[in-house]
């Protein structure tokens, strides 16, 4: 028996360039798994004679989290992925939190991951936070082996995606008991991510983003309680 496995969005998986040999294997697999249940919907709807199924990836249950509830005198901002414009857009989360810099001296915003091939967006995040006399509160970290201890000392997680099959980091975060700010329009992460409770979920604009970052940022008891939820919503991974 054949299992076809889509570990991506399968809009962006299933487009012109499928060949008509993929499509006839997919329809003959015993099994098509996908990784979120409406993109089960999406490939029955494409395919109905496919014996389709959601199994999504498997989240670290972090025994150790993120203590929201201390004061402290750094609060911090968390975002983890690869350096990527096209993808993660971390310059939307760069961009929102430049608006709130001032208002918020004690509050910093962390980007971790690797960069691209190509340096440009690299020096492009970097021209804005020096144009915009961030330095002291923004930060490209780079690359770090302890994942877990970035999201134990973090306070909220920022993740505006344009696109995603389905977030481990965001959700291993999640586990981690950070509440998240996502963007509405991003696929799997408009559905995982409950707007209000676990988290907010932004317009794929700055200032919407800067809006939800804001309410966290000054909500103390609304941003622990966020953070338990979406620690609590991670049990069923």
């Amino acid at each position: 028996p054949v299992i076809t496995m889509m570990h991506f969005n399968p809009e962006i998986l299933l487009n012109r360039e499928t060949t008509a040999g993929e499509r006839e294997g997919i329809v003959k697999s015993r099994f098509v798994q996908v990784l979120m249940p409406s993109y089960q919907k999406k490939v029955q709807a494409m395919f109905p004679a496919a014996h389709v199924v959601c199994i999504p990836n498997a989240v670290p249950q972090y025994t150790k989290h993120a203590d929201l509830t201390k004061e402290k005198d750094i609060y911090t901002i968390v975002n983890v992925a690869r350096i990527d414009k096209k993808q993660k857009q971390q310059h939307l989360l760069v961009q929102a939190f430049a608006r709130l810099a001032s208002a918020f001296p004690n509050w910093r915003l962390e980007l971790w991951g690797e960069e691209q091939k190509s340096h440009a967006y690299t020096e492009e995040l970097q021209y804005f936070i020096q144009f915009h006399h961030l330095e002291r509160q923004v930060s490209l970290c780079g690359v770090t082996d302890d994942v877990a201890m970035v999201y134990r000392r973090a306070d909220i997680f920022g993740f505006p995606s344009a696109y995603e099959g389905f977030p481990l980091a965001m959700t291993e975060a999640m586990s981690a008991g950070l509440p998240v700010i996502g963007l509405k329009t991003c696929p799997a992460v408009n559905e995982i991510v409950e707007d209000g409770k676990t988290g907010f979920l932004a317009d794929a604009d700055p200032q919407d983003l800067a809006e939800k970052l804001k309410f966290l940022m000054q909500h103390h008891r609304e941003r622990v309680q966020m953070g338990h939820e979406a620690y609590m919503a991670m049990e069923r991974y």
